[in-house]
């Protein structure tokens, strides 16, 4: 699977990857844009390629997330988007859902379930998953 992670060089989107990374045939391409138009010096090359589905951190931009979404679904139409995100209540998580993200799971979601959710987005379904595995 061809996945495009968009987020910033944080501990969170690094973890992401590593999770993402772990699973034998998945190809993490990475980038910290969100406005290929403007801000990614190999924009084209990334706009070019192929990709299952876009996962991006919005925990990681200043962007609010409806805006963000707009963003990236402006500039890959047809690749289906799953965000991540501290919310967890519906009152933040469907406004998202409503801009265009197919997927939405919690940050602090386990590996198996982050792996799950992206496997689901991939094919086109929704999927929702805001239990996140932190110990308070």
């Amino acid at each position: 699977m061809q996945i495009l992670l968009q987020g910033k060089d944080s501990q969170l989107t690094n973890t992401v990857e590593d999770m993402l990374s772990s699973v034998k045939d998945w190809q993490i391409t990475k980038t910290s844009s969100y406005n290929f138009s403007t801000e990614e010096k190999d924009s084209k090359r990334l706009k070019k390629a192929y990709y299952d589905v876009i996962v991006s951190n919005l925990a990681d931009y200043s962007v609010p997330g409806k805006e963000l979404i707009r963003a990236i679904i402006s500039q890959f139409p047809s690749y289906p988007l799953a965000v991540l995100h501290v919310f967890g209540r519906e009152l933040f998580i469907k406004p998202l859902l409503e801009a265009g993200a197919l997927s939405y799971s919690q940050l602090g979601v386990s590996e198996h379930r982050l792996q799950k959710a992206v496997k689901i987005t991939s094919k086109g379904s929704q999927h929702i998953d805001v239990k996140n595995t932190y110990k308070e």
